[in-house]
C-alpha cells in the first residue's frame, strides 16, 4: 500500500462567478413572484370591495396593484428579449419556448391588471 502525502496534496479552488443562467433563473423566479404578488393584491381589492374596507386602503392595494403589475412587465419585457437570444444561440429549444410562452402570458395578464387598477384609480378620483 501507497501512503499519500498530505504535502503532495494540491487543491485548486476555482472562482465562482454567477453565470447566465443562474441569473436568468433568479429574474424568472423575481418575475413569478411578482406576478403573484400581483394576482394576490388583484384578489385582495375585489373581496375588500364586498367586505366594504375603507377608501383609504383600497387605494393604498390599487397603487400597490399598480406599481408591483408595472415591474412585473417591465421585467417580462427584459426577459423576453434575453429569452429570444437563448433561443438563437443554445440548442435547448423547447424549454426557451415554454419560458417565452409564459413571459408572453405574465405581460398580458400584469398589462391587465394594470388598465383595470388605473381605470379604477382614475374613477375613484373623480373628474
Amino acid at each position: 500500500m501507497k501512503k499519500k502525502s498530505a504535502a503532495k496534496k494540491t487543491i485548486k479552488y476555482q472562482k465562482k462567478i454567477i453565470s447566465n443562467v443562474q441569473t436568468y433563473k433568479l429574474m424568472m423566479l423575481f418575475d413569478l413572484t411578482l406576478i403573484s404578488f400581483s394576482l394576490i393584491m388583484l384578489l385582495l381589492y375585489i373581496v375588500g370591495n364586498y367586505q366594504t374596507f375603507l377608501d383609504t386602503t383600497q387605494k393604498i392595494i390599487l397603487t400597490t396593484l399598480s406599481y408591483s403589475s408595472l415591474l412585473a412587465t417591465a421585467i417580462s419585457i427584459i426577459l423576453v428579449l434575453e429569452t429570444f437570444i437563448k433561443i438563437f444561440t443554445e440548442k435547448k429549444h423547447f424549454r426557451n419556448i415554454i419560458n417565452l410562452i409564459f413571459l408572453i402570458a405574465s405581460i398580458i395578464i400584469c398589462l391587465i391588471e394594470l388598465g383595470f387598477s388605473s381605470t379604477i384609480n382614475f374613477v375613484s378620483a373623480g373628474l
